[in-house]
């Protein structure tokens, strides 16, 4: 059944991309709680492979997965703001590949799905960072929070989806054929030979 394929494909890949997600990287000294990691990068294949409601499904399994196995307080934060970054990526860039799948159409949609997560993300942060700041940094100047919202946040966003963009377009050609190959679908029992009396 299609259904049960493509859902075993989007766990799979959601399992990946939690894993993925324990080995993070901080890229900016001044904010050591954006790191990067690698578990978008199945959201992506995910987009590609199988649709863009697809990605989205599992950028959120991934993230659900991520807070079941590593709860912080700080995570009830970051697991919404995560999903939002691979999910509006995975949508927009998975949404123009499907209409037509050829090496430039993905390079495309993948340059326009890093601008457009850059717009979520920075209007999700003017929404939560300065909540975000009081709890977890307070005493941080109000001029503060701007600053590390244009100069910190915006390029780690941008740096975060590029990366992201760029080890997706290396790996999918390599990954999708599996994908599309494999059977993932329950092999159904053979029918029980009749006994004659």
């Amino acid at each position: 059944m299609p259904v049960l394929r493509d859902t075993t494909r989007v766990s799979i890949l959601s399992a990946l991309g939690c894993l993925l997600m324990f080995v993070q990287v901080p890229l900016f000294p001044s904010a050591p709680f954006l790191t990067y990691d690698a578990g978008d990068i199945p959201v992506l294949i995910a987009a590609f492979a199988l649709g863009p409601w697809k990605g989205v499904a599992a950028a959120a399994l991934k993230n659900v997965l991520f807070l079941f196995l590593h709860p912080t307080p700080d995570l009830f934060v970051g697991a919404p703001m995560n999903f939002l970054a691979g999910a509006s990526m995975a949508f927009v860039a998975g949404s123009l590949y499907q209409a037509r799948k050829t090496k430039t159409r993905a390079i495309v949609s993948l340059v326009v799905g890093v601008a457009a997560m850059t717009v979520v993300m920075l209007g999700a942060n003017l929404l939560v960072l300065p909540w975000f700041v009081r709890v977890f940094f307070p005493g941080v100047p109000a001029e503060v929070k701007g600053a590390m919202l244009l100069g910190t946040i915006l390029p780690f966003n941008v740096l975060k989806g590029s990366i992201n963009a760029v080890l997706c377009f290396l790996v999918y050609k390599r990954i999708s054929p599996v994908l599309k190959a494999a059977n993932w679908e329950m092999p159904t029992p053979a029918p029980a030979a009749a006994t004659s009396r």
